[in-house]
């Protein structure tokens, strides 16, 4: 019976043992899970410049809310530039985070750990991110013991008793001012408002402005090469200054020589321009003729050329018979010009040299004759044959060209008599 007694009270001490046994290896199983000892997570790398002071192993990495990892290490980066930070990241939620996503270090709470936030950006979806991937940090979150420590050094700075008085000197100055400050506020509403109104002529003016510094800025080498042309000019002016002296000097004589040159001729000189007028205007209007000859002179140059570029030896005329005229006579046949045709080049500057150009067929005659193309008849002159060949002394007085030229001698030289007395 004792032995009976003896095994039921050993089997419960075993069952319990086993009992316990259990419960010890699923709370390590929990614990184990939780620490993920039963998976192999994937690994990124982060690069920040700083890390801050609520960064530790285990934090959180969270991506649209949801936690995807945790914070492996937080080491300072090589020779101490910034800080290196791995993630241990679950291999099944590794496959939704895409190559492109954004980084930031944030706070969640004012004095909570921090959190490595992913962030995916907007636009079409980008190629899952891979393994052992380093990503740069976008942003970190300033801490609150930070925040402090620099509102800290900002009152040391300040002396708050010092601004304290300022702020008391100010509210004492503004006591008993309030309608004045009004009108203050209310004038600075007013410019504010008519500056409202002007931005966008601002905003177009500083564009222009834009334009104009990047028009500067493109032309800005040959403006410093122009100063430094100017700078060299500039030294030998300086060097050359007696020079310039002595120049300046004759300058200066010459333009007073000029003056007294001027004050003593200036009427003649308006004489002489006024006298030239006619002449100049006459020019003017037959200037044309002057581009025509030129190129007539050309083309007939060319015709005297060879093949081998040589000028033809020799003198080259054109004779012609032309139907007789009448001899001429004194006063009636003295040269009377009344060319009123203009300028013309007639034919010029292709003219054959065959034949006269119809525009040239016709005489001269004085002012109170129509212009007319001459006698083409044939006729036989007046004046005799021995006078034509050994001229008039070998005519006889008797034949009456000796005595109609002493008729008209005697009534040319009474004429003048004549008008002498009228004078007198």
């Amino acid at each position: 019976m004792r032995n009976s007694q003896f095994s039921t009270g050993a089997r419960k001490q075993v069952s319990g043992a086993i009992l316990l046994l259990i419960i010890i290896a699923f709370v390590a199983a929990c614990l184990a899970s939780y620490n993920n000892l039963f998976s192999h997570p994937a690994r990124l790398y982060l690069h920040a410049e700083r890390g801050g002071l609520q960064m530790f192993p285990d934090n959180r990495v969270l991506m649209r809310g949801m936690e995807i990892g945790k914070v492996a290490s937080v080491a300072r980066g090589a020779n101490g530039n910034g800080v290196d930070i791995a993630l241990n990241i679950d291999p099944a939620r590794l496959r939704t985070v895409p190559e492109n996503v954004h980084v930031s270090l944030e706070q969640l709470t004012a004095f909570g750990s921090k959190a490595a936030i992913l962030t995916i950006p907007d636009g079409p979806p980008a190629p899952s991110i891979r393994p052992d991937t380093t990503l740069s940090v976008d942003r970190v979150t300033v801490e609150a013991n930070s925040l402090f420590d620099k509102l800290q050094n900002v009152l040391v700075t300040a002396q708050p008793a010092k601004v304290n008085a300022l702020l008391g000197g100010f509210a004492d100055g503004l006591r008993g001012n309030g309608e004045k400050i009004g009108e203050l506020v209310e004038v600075s509403d007013r410019y504010l408002g008519k500056v409202n109104n002007d931005l966008p002529q601002l905003r177009k003016d500083f564009d222009n402005g834009a334009k104009v510094l990047d028009l500067y800025a493109g032309v800005s080498p040959d403006l410093l090469r122009i100063l430094g042309n100017v700078t060299v000019t500039s030294n030998t002016v300086v060097d050359r200054r007696d020079d310039l002296h002595d120049t300046l000097t004759t300058v200066a004589r010459v333009a007073n020589t000029g003056e007294r040159f001027f004050a003593s001729n200036g009427d003649d000189i308006i004489s002489l321009a006024r006298n030239l007028t006619p002449t100049t205007a006459l020019l003017r209007k037959y200037s044309p003729e002057l581009s025509c000859t030129l190129q007539g002179l050309d083309q007939a140059n060319k015709g005297f050329l060879t093949s081998d570029g040589n000028t033809v030896p020799g003198v080259v005329s054109m004779t012609t018979f032309a139907p007789a005229t009448e001899p001429y006579r004194y006063p009636q046949d003295l040269p009377n010009m009344n060319a009123d045709f203009g300028p013309g080049c007639h034919g010029l500057p292709v003219l054959e040299g065959f034949k006269v150009p119809p525009s040239l067929n016709y005489e001269f005659n004085r002012s109170d004759q129509k212009r007319g193309t001459g006698k083409n008849t044939l006729e036989l002159p007046r004046r005799p044959l021995v006078a034509q060949l050994f001229g008039g002394s070998a005519v006889s007085p008797r034949n009456g060209y000796q005595e109609q030229r002493q008729q008209e001698d005697a009534r040319r030289e009474r004429n003048s008599q004549g008008t002498g007395e009228g004078g007198r």
